[in-house]
């Protein structure tokens, strides 16, 4: 919204979506080393105190080639952020409660975004007082973490990654996760635009985005359940199929007035953020146990590479086009998707019900998705060395 205000160019508004993806992909990959050397107390304050400071500098220096490398360490820092509380929440919680645990992680998490958004009510958006209300936010939330008692979990094992191998085993997981992280991305990064070139003021672009949110937080758990009872990758055709249509009816409806944009925001989201949980619960029914930390990890630099990709591609659509074109880009992704799983369907059959894994809540960010899920933490207590003994055998293992 204030990149829109200071006149950025649609392509430099798309790069800064792409600036905090590869900062998340980074953050990702350093997090786990970064709570290994300092423990998750010193690494938590850490990243809270970058993160403070470079939602600062956004307030006091206004330009668009700073802003872009400044996005990079506050992916950066909120990547790891949310890999300390994730890993932290799992270490101490039972086997039996983690579900539970992480699934009222994820509702606190969705309602704090929505919270997030609505701030662009409280002040004007080219001032600096919404990065401050940011640093201050972040800053506090200092207090509590230094003055606990509780017992720190140890750090994450190291983990290789193998993507090809995680491919073979579950074609249309991994083509999911990047499919997800070219549309979310770019809806992050460039759906604020679309909204203000719809004549929407800056509360109505704040309801626009907090509307997708909330939508996502409705349908995530009964896709989920859903997915449980029949073959996977139906309910991610199914879930593509909606996000397409509704992406398909944002792009061609230039017209359209303030509440049908804003009740399509809420479908979109509610099928778009439902997607990638599908997507690792499918990868999960298909890798051995030893191979599960790889394929999460695997999933997560997916989904972040597809998120570096996206709001590039949008933005130079949306600068040829129009701002429709951002929703006909997601559309066209959504579609892509749905004939590479028709394709997997007809090719193989649905895994035996015993061989699956539960669906788990699961955020669509690149962050730390193998502490989310509740198995990880058991795999990683028997041996953090299990990714490197995975075995996959391509004569009696089938791929989905």
């Amino acid at each position: 919204m204030r990149a829109a205000l200071e006149d950025f160019s649609t392509v430099q508004i798309g790069l800064l979506g792409t600036g905090a993806a590869v900062g998340t992909i980074i953050g990702c990959v350093l997090s786990p080393h970064l709570i290994r050397r300092v423990g998750h107390i010193r690494a938590f304050a850490v990243l809270a105190g970058g993160a403070a400071v470079v939602a600062l500098t956004h307030g006091l220096i206004v330009d668009p080639w700073l802003w872009l490398l400044l996005r990079i360490p506050t992916g950066l820092c909120f990547a790891g952020l949310a890999t300390v509380m994730e890993s932290w929440l799992n270490a101490s919680s039972s086997n039996e409660a983690r579900g539970r645990t992480m699934a009222g992680y994820m509702i606190i998490q969705l309602s704090m975004q929505t919270a997030g958004q609505l701030l662009m009510m409280t002040a004007d958006p080219a001032l600096l007082n919404l990065f401050a209300i940011v640093a201050l936010a972040i800053t506090a939330s200092l207090i509590p973490i230094g003055l606990t008692r509780a017992i720190v979990p140890g750090p994450v094992a190291d983990v290789r990654l193998h993507l090809g191998r995680i491919y073979r085993q579950s074609p249309s997981g991994v083509v999911g996760a990047v499919a997800v992280g070219l549309v979310n991305g770019s809806f992050w990064a460039l759906a604020p635009l679309f909204a203000a070139e719809r004549g929407f003021e800056s509360g109505q672009i704040a309801l626009f985005m907090s509307l997708a949110v909330v939508g996502g937080a409705a349908l995530q758990y009964p896709l989920g359940r859903w997915s449980d009872r029949i073959d996977r990758r139906r309910v991610i055709l199914f879930t593509s199929a909606g996000a397409g249509l509704a992406g398909l009816s944002l792009g061609f409806l230039p017209n359209a007035g303030p509440g049908l944009l804003l009740a399509l925001a809420a479908i979109l989201g509610a099928f778009m953020f439902a997607l990638y949980p599908l997507c690792v619960a499918h990868v999960n029914d298909h890798v051995d146990e030893g191979g599960f930390v790889e394929a999460s990890s695997g999933m997560l630099l997916l989904q972040g590479s597809g998120a570096v990709a996206g709001p590039i591609l949008a933005s130079l659509l949306m600068a040829w086009t129009g701002s429709g074109a951002l929703f006909i880009f997601t559309a066209a992704v959504h579609a892509l998707l749905m004939v590479f799983v028709i394709s997997r369907l007809q090719r193989t059959p649905r895994p035996p019900i015993e061989d699956r894994d539960d669906f788990v809540l699961m955020p669509d960010s690149a962050t730390a998705g193998l502490d989310l899920d509740p198995r990880a933490l058991e795999l990683v207590a028997e041996d953090g060395d299990q990714a490197d003994n995975a075995h996959w055998d391509e004569e009696d293992d089938q791929a989905y």
